[in-house]
């Protein structure tokens, strides 16, 4: 088992570079090592201890650039990848254009950022164990049974090129998404944190609970418009798809994004602040990309107004302008060009739960299978409510609802925002590699649309 520190893999890195010949060669190489739980019909199912590692090599040769990805540490399969990527990239069209791979001076100077927790990375089994109980048993004292993961992770990253670039960091974190089921009911409590000691999962085992018991007998509701008061789980889930439509310089570049032509132009309400924080996180900071360029802060909505989209070396040299470092790549599920996993719906100064300001609506815990491809210069979206949907009246909870359809315009949805929580929440996303965190706080928002029902009948 290879240890997860700085120096393993830029070992690794170092060697995977080597023989590139007139190449230039890039490999950037992560270590991980995850402790996690499974949960299920309110027992611990299963408990595991797993390593996973993964390396990119990236071979520049003439203007046409190849990929290749393995998990194969050994000397010889790092050597079989990087003639992979070589090989590739002398069979592919060149471009006069590519700015090849950063050296040092390029890739800028990344700010140090220091997001490891030694506890978390070491573990403590009783410890963990005690707390999977009080979790279980939390959501027992409210009739209901616990499902879902608990994961406490530790991770190195290095980025390492023949140009002498040298680059790694480490960072933890914790993650839970609980899921407690009583009768029709169903219910979520989910986290992510930097490290273990921050996790609690007594109290979210017992909302879950609380949430699956309240919706055993769920009504039908009539499509329309409803006021709606949006947990930080939902909005999240929103996040992911604004990040992936939106806030790309290929997006951009293609005038698919709804921040084409619109750079300090109203985009949306004056409330909205979205941006990517990067090193600047309290929650997963991100020193620098997989290319090893140094990340910056971009502001992508201030005050509802366009700002800026995120860039790597490729794109930046096409728009004329600096890298924001944002480089990406992925075997599992690529998307074209630069991305963030890391953005921020900035709070806001409402406190509470904000039920009272809704007075009559709907509580919407979270959604699922959102589809944000119907019209993303509107970031017009479609999905399903989740794990609770609940009736307000008054500024009190009612009756839990049957899940239903909304169909929304968020750009113009979000210009009636009539409330933001003053606190910050993270969940680990769907699509999201945790490369950074999405954070949002509770928002209350006027008119949203359900388009459907999701009953069976």
């Amino acid at each position: 088992m290879t240890e997860v520190s700085e120096q393993s893999v830029v070992d690794l890195a170092l060697r995977a570079c080597e023989g590139g010949g007139d190449a230039q060669v890039q490999a950037t190489v992560e270590i991980s090592r995850s402790r996690y739980a499974r949960l299920g019909a309110g027992v611990v199912l299963h408990r595991g201890d797993i390593q996973q590692s993964r390396v990119i090599l990236r071979a520049v040769v003439g203007g046409a650039e190849g990929i290749a990805y393995t998990n194969d540490l050994t000397r010889d399969g790092l050597a079989r990848t990087r003639d992979g990527a070589i090989t590739a990239a002398r069979t592919v069209p060149k471009d006069p254009n590519h700015p090849g791979l950063p050296s040092p001076e390029e890739a800028g100077e990344p700010v140090p950022v220091d997001s490891w927790d030694e506890a978390t990375a070491a573990g403590d089994f009783h410890g963990e164990t005690r707390a999977l109980q009080e979790a279980l048993e939390a959501a027992r004292s409210q009739g209901a049974k616990l499902s879902g993961i608990v994961e406490q992770r530790g991770r190195a990253r290095a980025v390492v090129n023949s140009l002498g670039l040298v680059r790694s960091t480490r960072s933890t974190y914790a993650r839970a998404r609980l899921i407690a089921t009583c009768g029709e009911g169903s219910g979520h409590g989910g986290a992510l944190v930097g490290k273990s000691a921050d996790m609690d999962l007594r109290t979210l085992g017992e909302r879950a609970g609380r949430v699956a018991a309240a919706a055993q007998a769920p009504v039908d509701l009539e499509p329309g418009r409803y006021d709606v008061l949006l947990e930080p789980e939902a909005v999240i889930e929103l996040l992911d798809w604004f990040s992936m439509i939106g806030f790309g310089a290929h997006a951009l570049s293609e005038g698919t994004s709804f921040l084409a032509g619109n750079r300090g132009v109203s985009v949306t309400g004056e409330r909205v602040n979205l941006y990517d924080p990067g090193p600047e996180a309290e929650l997963l900071p991100v020193p620098f990309d997989s290319e090893g360029v140094a990340r910056r802060r971009v502001d992508f909505v201030v005050n509802g107004v366009g700002g800026e989209v995120v860039h790597d070396r490729i794109t930046a040299q096409r728009a004329g302008c600096a890298s924001t470092g944002h480089w990406r790549t992925s075997d599992v599920f690529p998307v074209p060009g630069p991305g963030s996993e890391s953005i921020v719906f900035g709070a806001g100064t409402d406190q509470g739960s904000l039920l009272q300001e809704l007075g009559n609506g709907l509580h919407v815990h979270r959604f699922h299978y959102v589809n944000g491809f119907l019209d993303p210069k509107k970031a017009r979206m479609t999905g399903l409510t989740r794990d609770g949907l609940f009736q307000v009246r008054g500024g009190e909870l009612g009756s839990a609802v049957k899940d239903m359809r909304f169909t929304e315009d968020f750009l113009e949805a979000f210009q009636r925002i009539d409330g933001l929580g003053d606190r910050l929440y993270s969940v680990a996303g769907f699509w999201g590699g945790l490369e950074g965190a999405c954070a949002a706080p509770r928002i209350l928002l006027r008119d949203l649309t359900f388009s459907g029902r999701c009953s069976p009948d």
